[in-house]
């Protein structure tokens, strides 16, 4: 808004000058004319700052009570619990708005006097309106979970991508029948569930490392050490990282709009690889999360994935297990590596997925099957009846309809396992 207003003044200017030129105007007069739309100018930009920062206040605050909220939900102290004080009628209430519009500069026709009369309306007319207080729906005070697995998930159709088309990575555009597959090429496909290709978009330098899509149906894809947005079929830069020791491979779009992007250090001089999770606020780094994982066999091996499940924790695979941590970095619990699976002991982890009910879907490419635990790590079944082979990544489309990228045989499975 703040850009916006400022560009309409400096027309208003160009257009006082104009005049200046080519109307039979006082020196004295017109310099009193800029000088009250300089005036007008200031007092507006202020406005919108001071509203700016009002309400700027009013997020930090929410979302630290969220995270406030987060904290006694996992925690064991129960004085916490009972000392908890709400302050939701505080944060539905915003701040005071206000409504600009910006009066058009037209001399024609007009006497000196009409002239400096237009000019003088030439700021923005600013009307304040008393802030709203946000009501949420009844839906959203009280959580439904009551979905339940089917008895035998089933498939709901084979996409084929074609003899010989590769395909590395998959993800879902909300609320429409189409995805994006990437292979080992540089181009991305975006297909709809019948198969037909709606467009190709191509790297500039290499095979897309990972790809997602955000809220609003846009396309953001890893090309090297650029992440890349694609917007009215454009792409445009969004993050370009200039440290060349480390290289983005994932990335994932959480609740809150932030970017988060997991990252793997080029130096393998060293028996562990490091390996770190950078969060993005638009374009500006909030959170970096540093750490250690099994070995160098990583760069062989292993398709790095990185999912936000609903509570905010994250999710990313390693080469024979899966580890959680909360939005701070702090470790939660793995999955996998000898430990829970109840039937196969050993995994290959190489898609992730988080569902409505907070559930984590591993695709398993050791065992061919999808791998269902909860957001505390317990197991809670496979799916090993749709013929998976060779999975190589996961999504899902809003429906909690999953999708299976099967690397060998060139195919995406739509998979149905919730009534």
């Amino acid at each position: 808004m703040l850009s916006s207003i400022v560009q309409k003044y400096s027309e208003r200017q160009q257009a006082i000058n104009e005049l200046g030129k080519t109307c039979d105007i006082s020196k004295d007069k017109f310099k009193k004319c800029q000088s009250d739309l300089n005036k007008m100018k200031k007092e507006d930009i202020d406005a919108i700052l001071l509203f700016e920062l009002e309400f700027g206040k009013l997020r930090l605050l929410t979302n630290s009570k969220i995270d406030e909220n987060e904290s006694i939900l996992s925690s064991t102290d129960a004085l916490r619990l009972l000392n908890y004080v709400s302050i939701n009628k505080k944060l539905r209430k915003l701040p005071p708005r206000f409504e600009i519009s910006v009066v058009e500069l037209n001399s024609t026709g007009l006497s000196e006097e009409g002239i400096f009369q237009k000019i003088g309306e030439t700021g923005t007319k600013t009307i304040f309106i008393e802030g709203l207080v946000l009501n949420a729906p009844e839906s959203l005070h009280i959580a439904k979970e009551s979905r339940n697995f089917l008895d035998f998930p089933h498939i709901v159709r084979n996409i084929s991508l074609g003899v010989n088309e590769e395909i590395r990575k998959i993800t879902c555009n909300p609320n429409t029948d189409q995805f994006y597959v990437s292979g080992f090429n540089k181009t991305i496909k975006h297909m709809n569930t019948d198969g037909k290709v709606l467009a190709k978009i191509k790297n500039k330098a290499f095979r897309p490392s990972d790809l997602k899509v955000t809220r609003e149906g846009h396309l953001i894809f890893i090309d090297c050490n650029v992440i890349n947005i694609v917007r009215n079929g454009r792409i445009e830069i969004m993050v370009e990282i200039s440290d060349s020791e480390w290289q983005p491979d994932a990335i994932c779009i959480t609740f809150r709009d932030d970017l988060l992007v997991h990252f793997l250090s080029l130096n393998t001089s060293e028996d562990f690889v490091l390996r770190k999770i950078v969060r993005y606020s638009g374009f500006e780094v909030t959170k970096e999360i540093q750490f250690k994982s099994c070995d160098n066999d990583l760069f062989s091996s292993y398709v790095p994935c990185i999912v936000e499940n609903k509570n905010y924790d994250i999710v990313v695979n390693d080469i024979n297990s899966v580890t959680v941590m909360d939005h701070e970095g702090k470790f939660k619990f793995n999955y996998g590596n000898n430990s829970n699976s109840p039937k196969y002991k050993d995994i290959i982890p190489c898609g992730l997925v988080v569902d409505s009910m907070r559930h984590i879907l591993i695709a398993d490419g050791g065992n061919n099957i999808i791998h269902i635990i909860d957001q505390i790590g317990q197991f809670l079944r496979y799916i090993d009846n749709c013929g998976i082979h060779e999975p190589c990544n996961l999504s899902k489309d809003s429906n909690d309809i999953l999708f299976v990228a099967e690397s060998e045989i060139h195919q995406v499975k739509q998979i149905k396992y919730f009534d």
